[in-house]
């Protein structure tokens, strides 16, 4: 008997730590993210005719990362998608992921046709440099509003087509995995009469505070 509550204690000891190996495996993500913490960003608001600057992160918790492949952005849901919304410009200031291909950057309309491939500085070995599991600065892209653009509320969203999101590091010979989830943002675009009231409340502000 003694025997077989060793041995029951023994399969419950090894369950346990197959449970939590799993646990610690689902719990490990690589994923992008519009905010830098990984949570969820604030609403952006934006008036038809203006932009928006929306910085971008690869959060990992636990794998080694290189690169960023094949990146698109699309409007997910909206009155109106695609055509209305263009990233404008690219800023890789501060970006863990300088190096990106095509090097060269024109405005692109949503969905962006182009696939942008970001990658680590070469190391001294002329190889990827290995970030170790954190959160990184991708870069910061700009989203113009067209003037025509349907009022209402978008979901701006990246994409990855080809299930190959990040370059992971040597171990694995650079070869990565789609992305646990993608970056997502909701941007309002705010009707005029909207506009208007806000700009009410701010000039009033901006009143009381002269006359005290």
């Amino acid at each position: 008997m003694k025997k077989m509550h060793n041995a029951l204690a023994w399969c419950g000891v090894v369950a346990g730590l197959a449970l939590f190996g799993g646990a610690q495996s689902a719990e490990a993500s690589v994923k992008l993210s519009f905010s830098p913490t990984g949570g969820t960003p604030t609403t952006a608001q934006v008036a038809p005719g203006n932009s928006v600057t929306l910085s971008l992160y690869l959060i990992s918790t636990a794998e080694v990362t290189t690169g960023v492949n094949d990146l698109h952005f699309d409007i997910a849901s909206g009155p109106s998608t695609g055509s209305k919304f263009t990233m404008s410009t690219r800023d890789l200031t501060g970006s863990a992921y300088p190096q990106v291909i095509p090097a060269s950057f024109s405005p692109q309309t949503l969905p962006t046709p182009t696939n942008l491939t970001h990658a680590t500085p070469d190391d001294v070995n002329s190889l990827p440099t290995e970030l170790p599991a954190g959160n990184y600065l991708v870069g910061k892209y700009t989203f113009l509003v067209d003037a025509t653009a349907v009022r209402g509320t978008y979901t701006l969203t990246t994409v990855d087509f080809t299930g190959e999101g990040y370059a992971g590091g040597a171990g694995t010979g650079y070869a990565g995995g789609a992305f646990s989830s993608p970056a997502t943002v909701t941007v309002l675009v705010p009707e005029p009469s909207t506009l208007a009231l806000a700009g009410i409340a701010t000039a009033a502000f901006a009143g009381r505070r002269r006359r005290r």
